[in-house]
This record gives structure tokens, C-alpha cells and sequence, in this order.
């Protein structure tokens, strides 16, 4: 399946997407009672830890299974440095630092590099920027990993690199990946290295992704203890017949739950890629590896038999057509918690669609391509223009939600809050338990003054997803504009004791703590939120106010040089000067800090309170 998490549980349990249970990105949990590679190996005495890149991964919904360490912290750096919704391939290398410093041999350890995905956002210093640029950040990292966790190992690793999706990058009209099933998003690298498999041999024939977990099983001296879909690939390097399978499943119910459209199954044979779509895909590998003509026409009776073929696999898998999205993978299914997402609709299952057959995604595709386009518009200050662009779109494709959402954006940014509401009530209506669609209708109405009905929707996305940081801040923030400063403070705690970890969650905690006068409190809440983004100003402002206090004055100069730029620069180079001069009794150093402070004031009172400083000192 061309989605991330999907795809990922498929290689970590060698089991196909209906027979582990996760369908769709952010939504859903393993099944109970599946094992997990990490569940074998660690019954066999390894240490286990994952370091993962991407919110995607999330361990709600039940990927941590078996791991010692489960690292899926995405609230790292920066919001501008990676979309926030990921983590660099520099930043995973050094969480994996982190986290091998917690293992022993021997130990298995899953790296998830997100790069190259979009946005693609690698650093100046990789010559093109874009795709290729994404894919030497991911390469230098990947090497950095290697190195350390060889030394780790002692020099005995085993190494096994796959992807787990292509990027269509405008291959049959999808720029992104998760709505075709072509070789571009399908086709991906397995790479095998170390112990006995032998070096520079390559394997010609097609294998899967669920064969993985069992080869490594194997290459431990263990097994999986049931079934898998995939076997061990050992045999093909070691000259023995392999028992794997020549026909292989293929899936993506993105289309379905994504954008109402119709979801796409397949399978791949020696001779054929055969996509089961409203409009019938059939490509033939030897000519054609790259699926770029459709000769579904020309073989009609291979094109029945493999219809009928998928019919049969989905049986046995136990699929069915149109799956209900599952819930979003958080909190369990406490009795309270399910009552109270029924009365906010989230149980609902999407409608059937109004009229006719679903949308083939080969024909719901340009839409997509409208939609990127409107944000464009609407970035530059052309709402009105991204308006028009859309409804045309969205009648034509009025199953699909995500055209509603993008309307309903377009509609707010050009003032117009209730054609905004009417839109995104639905995208609600045929999406129900998509959160994003929720904080967008919790936005509308914050910004149309509806405050209480906006408190709400927030408070209904906290019970379907009690870690969603966006949501808790922006209850908390509602609360401090009323100056309730306890509810507040519930709010971030709450998500935090669910396990939502964030700098700016955490730093107004520690805020929230000095107004009480808690001053333990507020500096933990700060060093945590400074071991998340070491560069956040007010944390650093803080801390080094608290070191100052307990005379670590070395400690507090570095925190106050490293925040001598941005919002809070005068504050920080005001404090700079007190650390100098009464910490260390160097006039000099605070009358350079003192006059930095001048240059940087923001008005006119800061601007005397600095030159009164500098009129003070000896």
C-alpha cells in the first residue's frame, strides 16, 4: 500500500493491510494479539528501539508493540523547519545517538527516515534543493546511523534498508502518492547487508514488503509464532527454491476514505500489474515496467480472471468493499470516551455517495491539482479567486471532503464565515472522524466570534485524540484570554499525561507555573521544553533566569547569549548584562550587553531602561 503507516505495519508484521488492521494513515490500531518483529526478536533477548520521523507513525496506533524504546516525539525544532509534522534526517540521526545509547547487544533498531516527502525542505547546504536534494539528506543520515550502530554492534550488523512507498511525481496525474497503485509509488528498494548474505549479489524476482519481517526472523534463529503473508527471502541468496508467492496483493483505500472516491485493489503477477478500478488497469511488465499504457481493452478474459482472482484473495484476507474509516487511533475504547464521540458524530460512518458509482481517482485527480493551486491563491491574498477555481470541482466531486475543506478555506479567507460553515460541515458530514476537518470548522468559528460552539469542536477533537497539541493549545490560549489561568493549565496538563509532547505546550506550562509561583515547576517545564527546541527564546530566558537565582552563572550566560536574537532579544541581553555584572563583576562585558540591549529595544521604554542600566554602572 502506497501509505506510510499501512505500509510500515505490513513490513513490521509480515502481514497484508486487512489482516493487521491499519487501512489509512492516522486512523486505527494494530489489531489485538498481532506480533510485531520487535515482539520475536525480543523474545529472544534484544534490546528493541525505533526512532521514527513522522506524526504518521505515531505509537497510538500500536506500532510500538515490543519496543523497549518507542522515539515518535514529531515536536522537535522549529515549525518552519519541517512542516512540524516530521522530523529531519539530521534530527532522526541524532535521536538514533540517543536512543543506542540505551541498547546492548543484541539489539534491533527500526530507523524511519520521512526524507524525501514533502515539503521537500533539505538544508542550502544540498545543491538543486527538492527531490533529490531530500534524498542525499536521507542518504548522509542514513550513513551517520550505520556507523553508530555498527559501533553499537560491535561490528556484527545486519542491515536491511526498504522503502515504503514511491512518489508518483506526475505519473498518472498524481503528484504525491496514496491514490494510484503504478510502479512509481509501488516499486520500492530492499536492500540486504551483513552476517551471511553475500555482498554485490542481486535478486531479480519481485518480492514484497511482508517478506521482510520473517528474513530477519530467520536471520535471528527464530520464527514468527503463526502465519505471515510473506515468507523468508533467505533462499534466494542461498541458491534453494523460495516458496514466495507469485502473485502478489496490492491495495490503497486511501481514494475511499481520503476523498470518497473509489479505493483500488490489485495484484501483481510475473506478467501483469492489474488494478481493479472502476475503469480497469492492466499493464504488462515486460513492456511496459513502468506502467504507462493501460491494455485492460486488448486482454479482456486476463482482466476478468484477475477481477475474479482479487475477489477471491479479498475473501480470504476477509475484506470487504467499502471499509468504515476506523476511529482515530487514541484513547482506547472506554465506554465515557465512545458515548461522548457518538454525541459529537465522530461514530458516524461516511454516507454512501449521493448518486451513481464512485469517482475512479484517475478522473478525481485534477481536483487535486485545483486544490494546490487554490492555496496558492489564497496565500497571496486571492481568496476570491481560489473560490472560483474550487466550486466548479466541488459540485462536480461533491462526495469528496477534502474539495469541501479547501472551499471552506477559500470561503473563510475571503470573509465569508457561513458559506465557510456550510462547506466544511460537509466535508464533516462525508468524513466524520478526520480531525483536520474538525480544527478548521473549530477555526471558522473562533474567527466568526462563536466562541463557545469553537471551545466545543476543540473539546470534541481532545476526546477522539487526547495527545492533539494543536487542539489543547488552542483551548489553553482560550482560556488565558479569559483569565483562567487553572483551566488553562489542565488543558496542557491533560494532554501531556496522554503523552502530547511540544515546546510551546511546554514552555506555557512553565509560564503557567511562575504566575502560581511554583519555580521548580516552571523550570522543568522549561528544560523540557528547551530539550525539544533548543533554540525556543523564552525558555532560554527562563532557565537562564533560574540558574542566574541559583548562582550557575556560567549556565545562565549561555542560555542568555543563545537568545540574544528574535522576540525576545532585549530581555535576553538585558539579563546577559545582570549575569555579567553580578555574577561575574565584569563591567565591561555588561556595558556591551547593556548597549546590544539598547540596539535592540522594541520601543521607547525599553530604550531608557537600557541607557538607566548603562548610567548605573560603575
Amino acid at each position: 500500500m502506497p501509505l506510510t503507516l499501512p505500509s510500515h505495519a505490513s513490513l513490521l508484521t509480515g502481514l497484508l493491510p486487512p489482516r493487521h488492521g491499519l487501512r489509512a494513515n492516522g486512523l486505527g490500531q494494530l489489531k489485538p494479539g498481532v506480533t510485531t518483529l520487535a515482539t520475536v526478536l525480543k523474545a529472544r533477548g534484544y534490546r528493541t528501539a525505533a526512532v521514527v520521523a513522522s506524526v504518521v507513525l505515531d505509537r497510538a496506533h500500536g506500532l510500538d508493540r515490543g519496543f523497549d524504546v518507542y522515539d515518535d516525539n514529531q515536536r522537535v525544532g522549529d515549525r518552519a523547519a519541517f512542516d512540524y509534522a516530521e522530523r529531519g534526517a539530521s534530527q532522526i540521526a541524532s535521536a538514533v545517538q540517543a536512543a543506542l545509547g540505551k541498547l546492548d547487544a543484541p539489539f534491533f533498531l527500526w530507523v524511519h527516515l520521512y526524507d524525501p516527502h514533502r515539503p521537500w525542505v533539505a538544508p542550502s547546504r544540498f545543491a538543486g534543493g527538492g527531490y533529490e536534494a531530500e534524498i542525499a539528506f536521507a542518504d548522509e543520515a542514513l550513513e551517520t546511523v550505520r556507523r553508530a550502530a555498527e559501533t553499537r554492534a560491535g561490528g556484527r550488523l545486519l542491515v536491511a534498508v526498504a522503502g515504503d512507498h514511491g512518489e508518483s511525481l506526475g505519473a498518472q496525474g498524481e503528484d504525491q502518492h496514496g491514490y494510484t497503485i503504478h510502479r512509481g509509488v509501488m516499486r520500492v528498494p530492499l536492500v540486504l547487508a551483513g552476517g551471511s548474505i553475500p555482498r554485490g549479489r542481486t535478486v531479480a524476482r519481485t518480492v514484497a514488503l511482508v517478506d521482510l519481517a520473517p528474513t530477519l526472523a530467520d536471520l535471528a534463529g527464530t520464527r514468527f509464532p503463526e502465519a505471515t503473508d510473506g515468507v523468508s527471502l533467505r533462499p534466494s541468496w542461498e541458491g534453494r527454491a523460495s516458496p514466495a508467492s507469485s502473485e502478489l496483493w496490492q491495495e490503497t483505500l486511501h481514494p475511499l476514505f481520503d476523498a470518497g472516491w473509489a479505493p483500488l485493489r490489485g495484484l501483481l503477477t510475473d506478467r501483469w500489474n492489474f488494478v481493479d478500478a472502476p475503469r480497469p488497469r492492466l499493464y504488462d511488465r515486460a513492456k511496459d515496467p513502468n506502467d504507462t499504457t493501460n491494455v485492460a481493452a486488448a486482454h479482456p478474459a486476463e482482466v476478468n480472471a484477475l477481477k475474479r482472482r482479487v475477489a477471491q484473495r479479498m475473501a480470504a484476507l476477509g475484506d470487504v468493499a467499502e471499509p468504515v474509516p476506523p476511529l482515530p487511533a487514541a484513547g482506547g475504547d472506554d465506554p465515557e470516551r465512545l458515548a461522548r464521540l457518538a454525541s459529537l458524530g465522530y461514530l458516524a460512518a461516511p454516507p454512501a455517495p449521493k448518486r451513481g458509482a464512485r469517482l475512479d481517482p484517475a478522473d478525481g485527480l485534477p481536483g487535486f491539482r485545483a486544490m494546490e493551486r487554490a492555496d496558492v491563491l489564497t496565500s497571496q491574498g486571492k481568496a476570491k479567486d481560489a473560490v472560483a477555481l474550487l466550486t466548479p470541482y466541488a459540485q462536480k466531486d461533491d462526495s469528496n471532503p477534502r474539495l469541501h475543506h479547501a472551499l471552506a478555506k477559500a470561503l473563510a479567507a475571503d470573509s465569508r464565515s457561513q458559506a465557510a460553515l456550510r462547506e466544511i460541515d460537509a466535508a464533516i458530514a462525508l468524513a466524520p472522524r478526520e480531525e483536520f476537518l474538525r480544527h478548521t470548522r473549530a477555526a471558522i468559528l473562533l474567527a466568526q466570534g462563536d466562541v463557545a460552539k469553537g471551545k466545543a469542536e476543540l473539546e470534541g477533537i481532545l476526546a477522539a485524540n487526547p495527545r492533539s497539541v494543536d487542539a489543547a493549545l488552542d483551548l489553553a490560549k482560550l482560556a488565558l484570554e479569559r483569565k483562567d489561568f487553572d483551566e488553562g493549565r489542565r488543558v496542557l496538563e491533560a494532554a501531556h499525561a496522554a503523552g502530547a509532547r511540544d515546546p510551546e505546550q511546554l514552555a506555557l506550562l512553565g509560564t503557567l507555573a511562575q504566575m502560581r509561583g511554583d519555580g521548580a515547576a516552571a523550570s522543568s517545564w522549561f528544560e523540557q521544553a528547551l530539550a525539544l527546541r533548543p533554540d525556543l527564546p523564552q525558555a532560554l530566558l527562563e532557565t537562564g533566569r533560574a540558574a542566574l537565582r541559583q548562582g550557575q552563572v556560567d549556565l545562565a550566560v549561555t542560555r542568555f547569549s543563545s537568545c540574544t536574537e528574535g522576540p525576545r532579544a532585549f530581555e535576553c541581553r538585558m539579563e546577559l548584562a545582570r549575569a555579567y555584572l553580578t555574577g561575574k563583576g565584569d563591567a565591561v562585558q555588561a556595558r556591551r550587553a547593556l548597549e546590544s540591549a539598547q540596539a535592540a529595544a522594541r520601543d521607547d521604554r525599553q530604550r531608557e531602561e537600557a541607557l538607566r542600566r548603562l548610567q548605573s554602572l560603575p
